[in-house]
């Protein structure tokens, strides 16, 4: 009877403290801090972070300059550097961990599970993974991503590019021209002209002509030209040329009026040559040599 009192209070004991240890699993803490390291947590004064301390959800974290601070929770580790800001908020019903960086740089250790679960939001882009480490680095210059380990999902918040950033590769968006998004020195083509994963050069400019010119040409097997389709991507200007600077912006608005011009003359062209194969189309030629054999 004694043993069995013994181990229904053994259970209970368990049962009652089995919450908060899950709890506490999940919470983030300071493993190491060193120089000036100070969070906010619900708006409460700014105090300074010890490694006795654990973080709640929604805390700001900011490192001075001679501050930086290693941030736990279970196998996930953030390393702040100094002169560095980040907010905690709270996951979401799935349990998807959310950092918002603020500026700084930050690097990432994400344990590795079979779907995405880790995303960092950053002013000009975020960056969602599955488990892997890599950097991301927040100035008045702009934005980026470099990849240590593994493969990292980089969208552009403004534009919603995106694309898979592998080890030793950079993603960046830089603050002067918000809309673009760079894999190493290249530009992204946007997701409705993806041409590939940024290895080529993209040149807005040229893209929409060109690609309209290869589909008549494609079609033309067929006599068939979609008109209505080749305008869409013709005049489908990417909205990103709005945000550079006034010389780029000649230079684009004249190399588009020269492609545009080309295309319209290739269109003619195409056009007249396929009607005059269709049965039923008689030409002035072939009507004035039918009329001199009637008589």
């Amino acid at each position: 009877m004694e043993r069995l009192s013994s181990l229904f209070i053994a259970i209970a004991t368990l049962l009652w403290f089995a919450p908060g240890q899950a709890l506490a699993a999940e919470t983030w803490h300071a493993t190491q801090v060193a120089g000036e390291v100070r969070v906010e947590i619900a708006g409460a004064p700014a105090v300074r972070l010890t490694v006795t301390m654990a973080i709640a959800s929604d805390a700001l974290i900011e490192t001075a300059a001679s501050g930086t601070a290693t941030l736990m929770r279970g196998d996930d580790r953030v390393i702040v550097a100094p002169n560095s800001r980040l907010r905690l908020p709270a996951d979401d019903a799935s349990g998807f961990t959310r950092i918002i960086e603020q500026f700084g740089e930050l690097f990432f250790q994400v344990s590795k599970r079979t779907q995405p679960h880790f995303r960092v939001e950053a002013p000009l882009l975020a960056a969602t993974v599955k488990g892997t480490s890599f950097t991301v680095s927040v100035d008045d210059k702009g934005t980026r991503v470099q990849v240590r380990e593994g493969l990292v999902l980089v969208q552009n918040k403004a534009s919603a590019d995106k694309t898979f950033v592998g080890a030793g590769r950079i993603a960046s968006v830089v603050a002067n021209m918000p809309l673009d998004l760079h894999l190493d020195s290249n530009i992204v083509p946007p997701s409705s002209l993806r041409l590939g994963d940024g290895n080529s050069e993209y040149r807005p400019e040229l893209a929409a002509p060109a690609r309209l010119l290869g589909a008549v040409l494609a079609q033309r097997r067929g006599d068939e030209l979609n008109l209505a389709a080749g305008a869409q991507i013709a005049f489908a200007i990417p909205a990103r040329q709005r945000h550079r600077g006034p010389a780029s912006m000649v230079i684009d608005s004249t190399l588009s009026g020269l492609g545009v011009g080309i295309l319209a003359a290739a269109l003619a062209i195409i056009f007249i040559g396929t009607n005059r194969r269709r049965p039923g189309f008689v030409d002035a030629k072939s009507r004035r040599a039918d009329g001199s054999k009637s008589t």
